[in-house]
């Protein structure tokens, strides 16, 4: 399946077509609170790994041990989109990594950057409040066309998506990744498709490493935010 285009015919980026479903389908506003924006952080970057992959520019290779874990290490030249070339050279000055240190740590700052890249791009408009800024939709139709991708991939006979990540990679990943960081939810489904739903997410994972990391870092970070919360909650006052 080819990339969703802007305006222009320019071809979004994983991370912007990630962002954008962040954003409702009906207000075209942007639903992020401060729970959901670290998820939606970690989710990003592993978008822009991702991105980075399926252009060839790094790859995301098993470490020799018994724990399941990856390395991250450039292989081609820059693939010539500034942004990507910026991200290419920072992993190639970077000591050697492991995969979950560049997803929590080696990409900050992409909530905000994939937000005004959108802005500029003209799919959204931003205006800046008192405290905190404003963002909409400015055309809604990029949202669809983005989870039209998504929808295809829960939807697929389990069959064919044990393969997904060999036949159509970019939706497969951009499903992952928009399902872990809960910008959208299964729950959200009619009832009889959450289950096969989550069972076509799970094979998808079993075969991206970068979309399990972001997974599994999502997990550890609610069980974290739910243990401060019980603590907060019980915490008897003086």
């Amino acid at each position: 399946m080819s990339q969703v285009s802007q305006p222009g015919g320019v071809r979004l980026l994983l991370p912007e077509q990630l962002m954008l479903l962040a954003f409702g389908p009906w207000n075209g506003q942007l639903r992020v609170g401060m729970r959901l924006r670290p998820y939606l952080e970690t989710a990003l970057a592993g978008a822009v790994l991702t991105e980075l992959a399926l252009r060839g520019s790094i790859a995301v290779e098993p470490r020799p041990g018994p724990a399941r874990k990856f390395g991250v290490r450039v292989t081609a030249s820059p693939p010539g989109e500034p942004f990507l070339d910026a991200v290419t050279a920072r992993v190639r000055a970077e000591k050697p990594r492991m995969l979950g240190w560049w997803i929590r740590k080696g990409m900050p700052g992409m909530y905000r950057l994939m937000l005004d890249r959108l802005t500029v791009a003209g799919l959204v408009t931003t205006t800046h409040a008192v405290v905190r800024r404003r963002s909409r939709l400015a055309w809604p139709q990029a949202r669809a066309d983005v989870f039209a991708q998504v929808q295809q991939v829960l939807l697929a006979d389990p069959a064919r998506v044990a393969s997904m990540w060999t036949a159509d990679p970019r939706s497969a990943s951009l499903a992952s990744l928009a399902f872990s960081c809960r910008v959208l939810e299964v729950g959200w489904l009619p009832r009889d498709q959450r289950r096969p739903a989550r069972a076509n997410l799970r094979a998808i994972r079993a075969t991206d490493p970068i979309g399990q990391a972001v997974f599994d870092i999502i997990a550890e970070t609610r069980r974290t935010q739910d243990t401060i919360s019980r603590s907060y909650i019980f915490t008897p006052t003086s």
